[in-house]
């Protein structure tokens, strides 16, 4: 028997299977392949073009600034801590579009950084040299364009319960999203149902989920540990009410 839904993750997995369900008639209207290079560079380089190329379902406005500044944060910074008022996306931005993009490019990004790429796509290749080059010209003096590639990603909640209701978004879209099955192809055919909270790719990106009731040191992938960790409202009531237990959900995320 599956968990048993809150009224409003009943809510939400209706409106996301209407809405993948629009996604598998999509296709990109007048493609080329210049344009699908440069598209799927573009959505490497920014999550947030990511978003709109892949995900409109979620992402039906232009991004908000706030949105941007998230992604600028994770590129700059290993731990980046967020407060901001209810309504304002950051779930869906950080733990099911970003957690997304990172299973999706990881595999790719992996060839370019060690160069591998130019050979087997090279088109895909002098497109991402080409949005990075202006990208860096467009920061300045700023800090230059930092890719990053996760084999092994933890999403995490107060609960298992919560944090399953993330990574079966990121599963679904794998399995679901017409767009980016066209340009990435199939991320999950190995198996015939992965389980939502603990699942790899065809290219071997891990993902899972877990609670703050659930002890994650000394996890492993593979020779892989987990380095990209989305944490999405871990506390409550029984994790922050005394010190003791604030202390216990500190070391909870913080132990290696």
């Amino acid at each position: 028997m599956g968990k048993t839904l809150t009224a409003k993750q009943f809510a939400a997995k209706l409106a996301h299977l209407e809405a993948t369900a629009k996604q598998r008639a999509a296709r990109f209207e007048g493609d080329t392949a210049e344009r699908r290079n440069r598209r799927k560079a573009e959505a490497i380089v920014f999550p947030s073009r990511f978003n709109a190329a892949y995900l409109s379902h979620y992402f039906t406005t232009a991004p908000a600034p706030f949105h941007e500044e998230l992604y600028e944060l994770v590129e700059r910074f290993a731990r980046v801590v967020v407060r901001a008022p209810r309504g304002h996306a950051k779930t869906t931005v950080m733990c099911k579009a970003y957690v997304l993009h990172q299973v999706v490019v990881t595999p790719i990004v992996e060839k370019y950084l060690r160069g591998e790429l130019a050979k087997e796509d090279p088109g895909l290749a002098a497109a991402l040299d080409q949005v990075i080059a202006e990208e860096n010209a467009r920061r300045g003096a700023g800090p230059p364009v930092r890719l990053y590639a996760d084999r092994f990603i933890v999403v995490g909640a107060v609960t298992d319960d919560v944090a399953v209701t993330f990574t079966e978004s990121v599963l679904a879209e794998l399995r679901e999203n017409a767009l980016l099955l066209y340009d990435w192809g199939t991320q999950i055919s190995g198996v015939a149902d992965p389980a939502p909270d603990e699942f790899e790719t065809d290219a071997g990106v891990k993902v899972k989920a877990f609670g703050m009731n659930t002890a994650i040191r000394g996890w492993t992938y593979g020779p892989h540990r987990p380095s990209l960790a989305v944490l999405d409202d871990p506390d409550d009531e029984k994790t922050t009410g005394t010190v003791a237990q604030r202390d216990r959900a500190q070391k909870t995320l913080t132990k290696r």
